[in-house]
């Protein structure tokens, strides 16, 4: 049988739980501070269960903070994860400067910084503006031999984008790519052969008859050889979403039906949510019904559902943030790991904001 104080304890618990989902931080506090008032022991995981309510919500940093400072009194020591937890409670609030020096304490204390730590902090940098820092930053994690992901390139990417440095965006775009930009080989090559040998015989920039006459293409020459260098970089799937991004923004209709047919080729190069979304945006920004019309007939066979009405008007950007939102949530929930890439999928299309089908 449950003891009266177990349960308490359990009820409170939970009651911590349900608060993430409903974003109230002062509420989170509350129940932290009558733990304590009755003297229950409030464990490590409460702390951070309530901190983590605060990552999710607006100038909330101050709730966190003392929160947190109540954790350290009672000799709970944070992990790694805990200080990410707190570094985004403080980029939600736009504290960019406690941010760093947090960052700085994280190093001070002997931790490595991850992937995710880093893109917590590049993602503060993107909310600010301040791309300049952000490129600082992301020298920085190269030279700490911290591997970027598809997650970095694309925070970056949008960053340079949003704030009109297309040329240092090209930059992080062959970075992902290994130091060369396959892709724009690729396209270039397809161009001269468009040009050269296949103008009677296929339209390369329809879609069907693209991806038709793929294995045909790319079987023998130099497209052969391009393309078996892109596809021996072994991409996953966020990697290819930031090269989405990026040639959606050129209107590079060959390097996205390439990007597309990459997507074919394995279960971890296999379309996600976020690709199906920029793609969707695509096509209605295009009028593309063909393209549309194949696009979802592969994401049902995928298993995914959509409503999809007026995709034409969402800006591309919309979806960049939301992603980055829902992938850092999900590590500050512990459901993502230090290894998943970010590879993980929006749950609900009505998140999207409205935009027109292709007709």
């Amino acid at each position: 049988m449950v003891n009266r104080y177990n349960w308490d304890h359990y009820v409170y618990s939970q009651m911590l739980h349900l608060l993430y989902e409903y974003h109230s931080s002062e509420t989170a506090l509350r129940i932290i501070m009558r733990m304590r008032e009755n003297h229950m022991e409030v464990t490590h995981e409460d702390y951070m269960d309530a901190i983590r309510v605060c990552s999710v919500m607006e100038d909330s940093d101050k709730i966190a903070i003392k929160l947190w400072n109540y954790m350290l009194s009672e000799g709970h020591s944070p992990t790694l994860i805990d200080y990410e937890v707190l570094m985004n409670c403080f980029i939600r609030s736009n504290s960019i400067d406690s941010a760093e020096k947090l960052f700085e304490t994280i190093r001070a204390k002997g931790l490595k910084p991850t992937v995710w730590t880093y893109n917590t902090l590049l993602g503060g940098y993107k909310r600010t503006g301040s791309w300049e820092r952000a490129l600082q930053i992301y020298q920085v994690m190269k030279l700490d031999s911290v591997t970027p992901d598809g997650i970095t390139y694309l925070i970056l990417i949008e960053l340079l984008l949003k704030e009109k440095h297309a040329d240092y965006a090209g930059v992080i775009v062959r970075d992902l790519q290994g130091g060369k930009n396959h892709v724009d080989a690729i396209v270039k090559e397809l161009h001269a052969c468009y040009v050269r040998e296949l103008k009677e015989n296929v339209n390369l920039m329809d879609s069907n008859e693209f991806l038709n006459s793929f294995d045909r293409l790319f079987g023998e020459g130099s497209l052969k050889e391009s393309n078996f260098q892109f596809t021996h970089l072994f991409l996953k799937k966020s990697y290819l979403n930031s090269l989405f991004y990026w040639y959606i923004h050129q209107d590079d209709r060959l390097a996205i039906l390439y990007l597309y047919r990459c997507t074919l080729r394995s279960r971890k190069t296999a379309a996600n949510d976020l690709t199906y979304r920029l793609l969707f945006y695509y096509c209605g920004v295009k009028q593309d019904s063909a393209f549309y019309e194949l696009i979802m007939k592969n994401a049902v066979m995928q298993g995914f559902t959509y409503n999809v009405t007026e995709w034409g008007r969402c800006d591309v950007g919309i979806l960049g943030e939301r992603c980055l939102q829902v992938l850092l949530a999900e590590r500050t929930t512990g459901e993502g790991s230090q290894t998943d890439e970010g590879e993980h999928s929006l749950q609900s299309a009505s998140e999207l904001p409205n935009t027109t089908v292709p007709t």
